[in-house]
């Protein structure tokens, strides 16, 4: 299992290819969906460490933590050695999906998803910051928001390219450039 910092590091390099790059709260969001989605698909945590309900969302506290330096500017790049082989094939699946359905939309429209009535956010935010989030919770929220997003592919064995029916080759260009 790759840990939080490899998991990070992927959401780092994938919006540093983007023009507006990836903040401490964008990158604290795709973190909470890519866990949730994978919660929801194969009924186990992508990382152990907690998400917390803070103000402005779930945030997982290490990887805040690690970025604060960066205040509201974009993280510059992924930390230390990182390659996308540590990831199984669910991991980097998962990753991709969920790259491709909320990677898309900029900090604040991922922070109001987030504080929408009945999210898992809502239903534990309580003081402002250190409130837990359960496991539970997100899942039981993604099983069902996973159903609205209509993926192509709902296990992946293994993601070594993406799949030839979401391949758009000026789209996905820098896909391929990344991958092994």
């Amino acid at each position: 299992m790759a840990d939080i910092y490899d998991i990070a590091n992927f959401f780092i390099d994938v919006e540093t290819d983007e023009q507006s790059g990836i903040t401490n709260m964008k990158l604290n969001k795709l973190l909470y969906f890519a866990q949730g989605l994978f919660l929801a698909r194969f009924d186990k945590p992508l990382f152990g460490e907690t998400i917390e309900a803070w103000q402005h969302g779930p945030v997982v506290p290490e990887i805040y933590d690690k970025y604060k330096f960066c205040g509201k500017n974009p993280i510059e790049k992924a930390d230390g050695k990182y390659d996308y082989n540590i990831f199984t094939g669910e991991e980097y699946g998962v990753l991709i999906d969920t790259e491709r359905a909320y990677g898309i939309y900029d900090t604040w429209v991922l922070r109001d998803k987030t504080h929408e009535a009945d999210t898992p956010w809502a239903k534990n935010f309580k003081t402002g910051f250190g409130d837990i989030i359960p496991q539970k919770d997100i899942k039981e929220y993604f099983a069902n928001e996973i159903k609205k997003l209509n993926f192509k592919s709902k296990l992946p064995p293994s993601v070594k390219k993406l799949p030839s029916e979401w391949y758009d080759a000026e789209e996905d260009a820098f896909w391929e450039e990344k991958t092994p």
